[in-house]
C-alpha cells in the first residue's frame, strides 16, 4: 500500500507515533493470505449467538487476517527474524489438523528455533493487544533478537484448531473470574492450524493448551527437533479460550431453552 495511504498511529512494538505498516496475524506464509470476515462480534453478546452465528454483520478483508499496528522497521525486523520458525509450525501442524478431530491429542514433529517461534508469537499478541500492551522491558526482548530476558508473569500456550471449528478469534486482553474468585487475564489468537494463548499474571484458561514459555531458555541460533503435543480443540463461540464443541453448545443450549419455556 501506498505510504500516503497508511493511517498514522502508534506502533504496537517501539510505541513510536508514525505511519503504520500492515501485520499480517498470522504471518501471511501460515496460510493468513485468504480474504477473511470480520464478523461484529458484539451483536451477539447477550444474545442466542448460537443461532445468529451465520447472520452476524461484518466485512469482507482481502489478503488475510490483521491490521496496521506496527511501523515498518519494527515489522520488517520482527519478520525477517522470527517468521520464518512461526510458518514452520504452521506447515507442519496443518496435516494435523486434517486429520485429528477435537478431544485427540497429536503430536506435531518440528524443526524449529525456539526461542524466535516464542518471540513471533509475541509481537503477534502485541499487535493483537494494541499499543497500551506494550511495556519496555517487553519491547527490549523483542526488539534485541538474542535477548532472553523475558518479562516475568508472560505465559505462551499453544493448541491444534479442530478442523470442524466455526469460527477463528483474535482478542485482546480478557479478563475472567474463575472460581474462588480468582482472575485469569489472557489474550488468545484462534486462526488454522493453530491456537495461541497469551496469559498475563495467571494461569492457562484451559488446562489442555501447551505451555512453550520455557522455549525462553534457548539461544537465538538453538535449534529443536522434537515431537509437539498438542490438544485438537475446537473455536466455535465468540467467547476468547472457549472451546467447547458444536454438540456441547448445542445441548446446553437446548437446556437453557427449555428451562426459560418451564419458567
Amino acid at each position: 500500500m501506498a505510504n500516503q495511504e497508511r493511517p498514522v498511529g502508534q506502533c504496537c512494538l517501539c510505541g513510536d507515533i508514525t505511519r503504520l505498516s500492515f501485520e499480517h496475524v498470522p504471518p501471511r506464509s501460515a496460510f493468513n493470505n485468504d480474504t477473511v470476515f470480520l464478523a461484529e462480534i458484539e451483536r451477539l453478546l447477550g444474545h442466542d449467538w448460537w443461532a445468529e452465528m451465520d447472520k452476524v454483520p461484518g466485512k469482507r478483508q482481502q489478503g488475510g487476517a490483521g491490521q496496521y499496528t506496527l511501523c515498518e522497521p519494527c515489522n520488517n525486523k520482527t519478520g525477517s527474524w522470527y517468521g520464518s520458525d512461526y510458518v514452520h509450525l504452521a506447515r507442519r501442524a496443518m496435516p494435523a489438523l486434517a486429520q485429528a478431530a477435537a478431544g485427540e491429542v497429536v503430536g506435531v514433529s518440528v524443526d524449529i528455533r525456539p526461542l524466535r517461534l516464542l518471540k513471533q508469537i509475541l509481537v503477534m499478541f502485541c499487535s493483537a493487544c494494541g499499543p497500551n500492551f506494550v511495556f519496555p522491558e517487553l519491547a527490549r526482548y523483542l526488539l534485541n533478537q538474542e535477548s532472553r530476558e523475558l518479562p516475568p508473569g508472560h505465559d505462551v500456550y499453544l493448541g491444534l484448531y479442530d478442523r470442524g471449528s466455526r469460527a477463528a478469534r483474535q482478542s485482546g486482553l480478557t479478563g475472567r473470574l474463575e472460581l474462588g474468585n480468582s482472575q485469569c487475564v489472557y489474550s488468545e489468537i484462534a486462526f488454522p492450524p493453530l491456537i495461541l494463548v497469551m496469559t498475563v499474571n495467571s494461569p492457562s484458561p484451559d488446562p489442555r493448551l501447551m505451555r512453550v514459555t520455557w522455549f525462553n531458555q534457548f539461544g537465538w541460533r538453538d535449534r529443536w527437533q522434537q515431537m509437539l503435543i498438542l490438544d485438537c480443540l475446537q473455536v466455535n463461540s465468540p467467547y476468547p479460550a472457549s472451546y467447547a464443541t458444536r454438540e456441547e453448545i448445542e445441548r446446553n443450549r437446548s437446556r437453557r431453552l427449555q428451562s426459560k419455556a418451564v419458567d
